[in-house]
């Protein structure tokens, strides 16, 4: 049953030699049977079966520590994760990297702005590398071909005396600057003594990223291309680009199956900001 011709037949379709030998079995259902049969028996399986605490906790994949224990010159590589959880942690957190922040003392235009990121003063996100053929040591390299700048604060803060302004929102998650543009005077904040001003997301900050920088010297892993995101929405796919539009999956909501249809005050990106201070008094990120 394992011969390279059934092979062939399952993995490519390959008819141009006659009818395909998985269709000389009886029965509409057995070429799919008989294709599980080949991928989890014949090419040793594509899925692992997994318990919830396995999930939840983390297990190590027994494959990935095959290959994380093997030299590099055999194909080995010691850079790769062998512990794997549905909610890994993010190496792109504030609280993972080095951070350097400006205060505004002879500036107040860069309160809190971002200084350097990992001591340097572009994007960048750590990647495994081989110190030695046997040991591996962390390093930071840019996500992006080109080298992006590092602008904009945390939010927590902006420059004061925030009004019609452009403010600058730097999302370490997503290794881009986000722009927030002015929406007006905010209503309703429960600040009655004060100035509060809408902000809301410069769509034109979610347009395709820079080309991706891969690293490659001979024996760097490549594995610092999977640590960032390749692309970025609002919630629900909210004012995704027409050009996405059609591989936009459908969104239900729970029993009902009702599709969900995003909006503004739900999906939207905003942040209320106090005009004299900077302060950020409420801020929805939905991304």
């Amino acid at each position: 049953m394992f011969n390279p011709k059934f092979f062939g037949d399952l993995l490519i379709n390959n008819a141009s030699s006659g009818p395909l030998w998985t269709q000389n079995f009886a029965g509409p259902g057995t070429p799919v049977y008989q294709k599980f049969l080949a991928l989890n028996f014949g090419l040793g399986g594509l899925f692992t079966p997994l318990t919830p605490k396995q999930l939840i906790e983390g297990y190590t994949d027994s494959k990935a520590e095959y290959f994380k224990n093997k030299p590099v010159y055999v194909g080995g590589d010691a850079s790769i994760p062998s512990s794997f959880m549905v909610d890994p942690p993010n190496r792109l957190s504030m609280s993972d990297n080095y951070v350097s922040m400006f205060t505004g003392e002879t500036d107040d235009n860069l309160v809190r702005t971002f200084s350097l990121w990992n001591n340097k003063p572009y994007n960048n996100v750590p990647m495994t590398d081989y110190a030695t053929t046997k040991t591996t040591t962390t390093t930071f390299a840019s996500p992006w071909s080109t080298q992006v700048d590092i602008t904009g604060t945390d939010g927590a803060q902006f420059q004061p005396d925030s009004a019609e302004e452009t403010l600058s929102l730097f999302v370490s998650g997503l290794c881009r600057t986000m722009n927030l543009t002015s929406a007006g005077v905010a209503t309703g904040t429960g600040y009655d003594q004060l100035t509060i001003y809408n902000f809301e997301l410069d769509q034109a900050s979610l347009n395709a990223n820079p080309t991706y920088n891969s690293v490659v010297d001979g024996t760097s892993p490549m594995e610092m291309i999977n640590r960032f995101p390749s692309y970025a929405t609002q919630g629900h796919y909210y004012n995704v680009s027409p050009s996405a539009s059609g591989s936009i999956p459908v969104i239900t909501a729970g029993s009902s199956g009702a599709p969900v249809t995003p909006s503004k005050s739900a999906d939207s990106t905003m942040f209320q900001v106090e005009q004299l201070s900077g302060l950020t008094t409420m801020s929805q990120t939905t991304w």
